[in-house]
């Protein structure tokens, strides 16, 4: 990253000064610490305030500050590129602006929360460079979050330490992302931004943060909110580890850490556990002699705490209406299965095996018009769709129809692959694929062949079209709370969708349409075929 620092004032943030960079016509404010490193005895706590640096001495714009501990190589070859410096002194995030300029209007801050299981990823990687957002007319601030057995934890000694119920914390990477909206409420005006006008977004792990957010007691009946809208990208179905199961885990993990005897796990101290190195943390390998299947509860938080009181999962909390009602865009992509069949190590045919001998969608060709014309259609392919219908578009489905009766609700599709990835990507749009179209950063992180990083493919001006065209709409969301004239919102009465492919167009009860000796209405049955893709997701770590 090019940058120039020359003849930027200096923003006086409540904690301390920064400098900014230049970075193409824009200012980055890099590496911005926004809680205390959670070192030491803060190991499992919540986040603490920064310690105020001295006036004279501003921090320098630092795109080296450290990602938080993960896997490099998966991050690289998943999470949108490579995460550098990794420390579990981790919590910054960044702020990208335009170019001072004396009475400019207060801009629209949109809050970027970076996807990864809640294993990989961080707020400084190419594919979320602000520049094209900071170009429209936004600010855009991007963070990290503690991560893994770090971010996402439950052991009998943290609830020794606290002891009343409604305390616990088990998602303290959830309490870094509140930490960092705080942050932006005290210092985003002095950017230059509207703290009024804060739209919170994310994909994947990040989308379920923004539900959590959305659904937390703890953002909620603020007397100044912490953000007014929401994007969900790509939000899995999967609920929310119970804390019996979380707990169980973290016993595990104490067992394997301080090598303890089985069954020992629960008796380790927090003084135990706290003098692990995170590296030792955040890479135990999976052990299935001793029932271990990693560090985190991934790709989930943890139910019961302060963070998301009580033992409902995301998705049940927004059919009971427990999320704050405010504009809400979410969809998912045409090949959003994907991530699932990565770990079914690429097997789609036993999802349509599941689905026939474990539910009561026998014939499951019958909810796809096209399939249920043929007399033995290709059985992979029909695995292929049930994994992104089970899993993603039966969960944004049921999501949109709860969110719309309480605030206005637009579902999107993304159906667009850059022109010369298709000879590599033949089945539509993966998990993660609509980020970098999202986010207009094409050019910072153009897309590559499964697993091949380092063969970029050549991105074309069509592609770039595409993106300008989808990164426009969410910025309208963010400066207004339309999205854009020809998107109707989903509501009670009308199933609306938008479709975000080689051109743009509106459907009525999108994938809702099948055979007529269909058992179900499809959303049941791809909600049926969901709750046994559960049990077996979850048999695998």
């Amino acid at each position: 990253m090019t940058t120039h620092t020359a003849a930027l004032p200096i923003i006086h943030t409540v904690e301390g000064p920064v400098q900014g960079a230049l970075v193409e016509d824009v200012v980055a404010y890099m590496g911005i610490p926004y809680a205390a490193p959670p070192l030491g005895n803060l190991r499992w706590r919540a986040p603490q305030p920064v310690t105020p640096w001295p006036p004279t001495q501003p921090r320098p714009s630092n795109d080296q500050a450290p990602s938080c501990l993960q896997n490099r190589d998966l991050c690289i070859e998943v999470g949108g590129g490579d995460p550098l410096a990794m420390n579990e002194d981790c919590l910054y995030l960044n702020v990208w602006t335009p170019q001072p300029k004396a009475g400019a209007p207060k801009l629209p801050v949109m809050v970027w929360i970076h996807g990864g299981a809640y294993i990989i990823g961080a707020g400084r990687l190419p594919i979320y460079h602000g520049a094209p957002f900071v170009k429209r007319g936004a600010i855009l601030v991007t963070l990290n979050y503690r991560m893994g057995a770090l971010g996402f934890f439950a052991h009998p000694a943290l609830e020794k330490e606290v002891t009343v119920e409604q305390q616990r914390i088990y998602n303290f990477g959830l309490l870094d992302q509140i930490a960092a909206l705080e942050w932006v409420q005290r210092n985003i005006e002095r950017f230059g931004g509207d703290s009024n006008n804060v739209t919170i977004f994310g994909q994947s792990a990040g989308a379920r943060s923004v539900l959590a957010l959305f659904a937390s007691p703890l953002t909620k009946d603020r007397e100044k909110p912490l953000f007014h809208r929401g994007i969900a990208q790509s939000v899995y179905r999967t609920a929310e580890a119970s804390r019996e199961k979380a707990l169980n885990r973290g016993t595990k993990l104490a067992e394997v850490v301080l090598g303890l005897e089985e069954g020992k796990g629960a008796d380790a101290t927090l003084a135990q556990l706290r003098g692990v190195t995170a590296e030792v943390l955040m890479n135990v390998p999976i052990d299935p002699e001793k029932d271990f299947k990693g560090t985190a509860n991934s790709p989930v938080g943890i139910a019961g705490d302060i963070v998301l009181p009580g033992t409902d999962g995301i998705l049940a909390r927004f059919e009971k209406g427990e999320g704050a009602a405010l504009p809400l865009i979410i969809g998912n992509t045409s090949n959003d299965g994907s991530v699932v069949l990565d770990q079914l190590k690429g097997n789609p045919s036993q999802i349509v095996d599941l689905a026939v001998t474990t539910t009561l969608v026998k014939r499951p060709k019958r909810y796809y018009p096209d399939l249920a014309e043929q007399d033995f259609p290709d059985q992979n392919e029909l695995g292929r769709r049930l994994a992104r219908d089970a899993f993603f578009t039966a969960a944004t489905y049921r999501l949109a129809k709860a969110h719309s009766q309480r605030a206005p609700t637009w579902r999107y599709y993304f159906d667009y692959t850059a022109e010369n990835h298709r000879p590599f990507v033949t089945k539509g749009a993966r998990h993660g694929d609509e980020v970098a179209f999202v986010m207009d950063t094409l050019k910072y992180a153009p897309p590559f062949p499964p697993g091949q990083p380092q063969n970029p493919v050549t991105v074309t001006a069509k592609d770039y079209a595409v993106a300008s065209s989808v990164s426009e709409r969410w910025f309208n969301f963010a400066r207004t709370g339309e999205p854009s004239p020809e998107w109707p919102q989903q509501t009670a009465q009308a199933d609306k969708t938008l479709l975000l492919g080689e051109s743009i167009s509106v459907a009525t009860d999108f994938m809702q349409q099948h055979h007529e000796d269909a058992e179900f209405e499809n959303m049941d049955a791809f909600n049926r075929v969901g709750t046994a893709m559960d049990n077996l997701m979850a048999s695998l770590g």
